[in-house]
């Protein structure tokens, strides 16, 4: 529960850090959740289209692939055979989606697409630093931010608001006390989000 957490000054500052890891992991989920999508869910469960040496070949993409991927049909010969096999595979799990599942995935796309390209390539730069993490941390930022969701929005906004107030120092404190408890450290703290 939140007040019992903020009943007792450690845990208080360690729900803060977290909270402030939280929300910048955050973007990283999104971008994952974009990168995803531009990929289309590349899952080892799904077949592979055929490829040669020179990647994927059009004919060898079902009927209903090719609708979906009727924009590239033109230049298809010209992608790069890795670029190929990602769009394939994007496909063939597109048509494997839910209504539900596609609706929620276009509307991630249209949110990325609508972010300026400096927003999208910090975005690109920050998921680079996440994968980077050992696969502990990562599970670890994974599972605060599924904590962090599914908070009600004005809890969301007291945890925004007390991580403002605090002063830098403050904030320093609280992210070196995360660091000496085993949690990972922000990969970047411009001290303004929690």
């Amino acid at each position: 529960m939140l007040d019992s957490v903020h009943d007792r000054p450690m845990l208080r500052w360690r729900w803060l850090a977290q909270v402030s890891i939280l929300r910048r992991r955050h973007q990283f989920t999104l971008l994952a959740l974009f990168a995803l999508a531009a990929s289309l869910c590349v899952q080892p469960s799904f077949a592979q289209a055929p490829t040669g040496a020179d990647g994927v070949e059009w004919s060898s993409l079902s009927a209903a692939e090719q609708m979906r991927l009727e924009r590239f049909q033109n230049r298809w010969s010209q992608l790069p055979p890795e670029r190929q096999a990602v769009l394939a595979r994007g496909a063939k799990r597109w048509l494997q989606m839910s209504p539900e599942e596609r609706e929620a995935l276009q509307r991630r796309l249209d949110r990325w697409h609508s972010l300026p390209p400096e927003e999208r390539l910090r975005m690109r730069d920050r998921l680079e630093k996440f994968r980077a993490l050992p696969e502990q941390d990562r599970q670890r930022i994974h599972s605060g931010y599924q904590r962090y969701s599914h908070l009600s929005p004005e809890q969301r906004e007291l945890l925004r608001q007390r991580w403002k107030q605090m002063t830098p120092e403050e904030r320093k404190a609280a992210r070196q006390e995360l660091r000496g408890a085993g949690h990972s450290p922000p990969l970047e703290s411009s001290g303004q989000h929690p």
